[in-house]
């Protein structure tokens, strides 16, 4: 009789306690990524009273990149401080074609009056750069990927790019547009070729 009457109330109390956290787990709410654009200077604690949080702050311009739940984005549009509130988007590495080539850019034609991009420094924003490649010469980088601390390109688009941008002329595989310049791999898009435009903007202030 004691065993049955433990089993019944721990089935009651298993009935009162799933509505309750069904009922939490409804309540959750939805975070996305955002700009926020103020109309003066940016307020950190006016993100935090809607529930957010700053990843970002840009210089020499009121925005920021923060993370809110939605319903709190769509209150915090309407607050007279704020200029406008714009969904983070992601951007991703188009997939590899043929270029148009060299020769069809005048590029050879150019090379051949001795301007090969000398003391011109180039930065490509893409997955990174292999800098172990024997066709490129890379003077460095940086990654902006969140978790990878090398801009070493683990997708091969970047790669690409850097080779159509200056590629060695040095009898190994295909001569870039202009071979003589610095180049320096930016890296903001992660192996999947993947980034969000809060990533690429935020380059420009750093």
């Amino acid at each position: 009789m004691r065993r049955l009457l433990i089993l019944t109330t721990v089935f009651l109390l298993m009935a009162i306690a799933s509505p309750s956290l069904a009922s939490e787990g409804e309540r959750a709410p939805n975070f996305k990524d955002y700009f926020v654009s103020f109309n003066n200077q940016v307020d950190v604690n006016l993100i935090k009273n809607y529930g957010g949080e700053v990843k970002r702050q840009y210089q020499n311009m009121p925005v920021v990149s923060v993370t809110l739940p939605e319903k709190a984005a769509k209150a915090l549009s309407n607050n007279p401080r704020v200029e406008y509130v714009e969904a983070d988007g992601k951007v991703k590495a188009i997939g590899q074609e043929t270029p148009w080539g060299v020769p069809h850019v005048k590029a050879t034609e150019v090379q051949e009056s001795g301007l090969l991009g000398t003391g011109v420094k180039v930065g490509v924003l893409d997955t990174g750069i292999d800098y172990l490649h024997e066709d490129l010469n890379v003077s460095g980088g940086v990654s902006f990927v969140s978790g990878t601390a090398s801009y070493m390109d683990d997708n091969g688009h970047g790669t690409h790019v850097a080779g159509t941008v200056s590629a060695q002329n040095n009898d190994v595989g295909v001569i870039g547009v202009a071979p003589n310049v610095e180049l320096y791999g930016i890296k903001v898009l992660d192996q999947f070729g993947n980034g969000s435009y809060s990533d690429v903007i935020w380059i420009g202030y750093t």
